[in-house]
């Protein structure tokens, strides 16, 4: 009798302590490695160009302005690093993110002729790039069968961006300048998060930024000057990997 009561206290135990287990899957700070594909865009909502008079590069457009709303892609990948804290009750599972990101996203465009009459025809080459980011997250979601958490995020974002707007004539001459701006926005998605064991953890998201828009200004060795406010857009598919502490 004795044993059988043993026997039934340990199995108590085990089934309490698994349960306790289960319960710490996605419950306290964790640090993580991430990966990304992001694509993106700069949409140019107002570019003047402020040709200088006398320019010997511009020719008879010196002393006139030129305008434009061009658009190109800025896609590249990512590698980065994440700190977050969970708390759960039940299913139901909420917490923080920092994450920190390298980023490698670039694109370029190249407008010809320029006026499109008349004579000292120039070019417009433009090229931007995001190197890095990073974001501050709430997550809240619901774990399923104990070892995946399926959520949603949202918060703020950062990057730094550089726009590169360059000129080129017939007669071969070159002019070239370029402006970098800290861009700030908001960032939200989901994914989803598989338990491997107690401390160990893989996930798969889907993140989008909008960013404010943001005016970028260059000035050349003529006297010529640019703005350019520009509205740029993240799409970013992440897996990572987790440790939990």
């Amino acid at each position: 009798m004795k044993t059988k009561i043993v026997a039934a206290a340990l199995v108590f135990a085990c089934a309490s302590a698994g349960a306790a287990a289960a319960q710490d899957r996605f419950s306290g700070p964790y640090l993580g490695l991430t990966y990304g594909e992001t694509k993106g865009d700069y949409e140019f909502q107002d570019a003047p160009l402020f040709t200088a008079p006398g320019s010997t590069f511009f020719g008879t457009f010196g002393g006139t302005v030129a305008n434009s709303r061009p658009v190109f892609d800025v896609d590249g990948d990512e590698f980065g690093l994440t700190a977050g804290v969970n708390w759960r009750r039940g299913p139901i599972v909420w917490g923080v993110e920092l994450d920190g990101q390298a980023v490698e996203a670039e694109g370029r465009r190249r407008i010809t002729d320029r006026p499109a009459a008349g004579t000292n025809q120039f070019n417009t080459n433009l090229a931007g790039d995001i190197d890095r980011s990073a974001s501050a997250r709430g997550r809240l979601g619901f774990v399923l069968a104990d070892s995946v958490l399926l959520y949603g995020t949202a918060g703020g974002a950062w990057a730094n961006a550089t726009l590169e707007r360059n000129y080129d004539n017939a007669g071969g001459q070159t002019i070239r300048d370029d402006t970098d701006r800290s861009l700030t926005g908001v960032i939200y998605g989901g994914g989803a998060e598989l338990a491997l064991g107690q401390r160990w953890s893989i996930k798969a998201e889907y993140l989008k930024t909008d960013f404010e828009e943001e005016n970028f200004a260059t000035l050349y060795r003529d006297g010529t000057s640019a703005n350019a406010r520009i509205d740029a857009d993240r799409e970013t598919a992440r897996v990572g990997v987790n440790f939990h502490f």
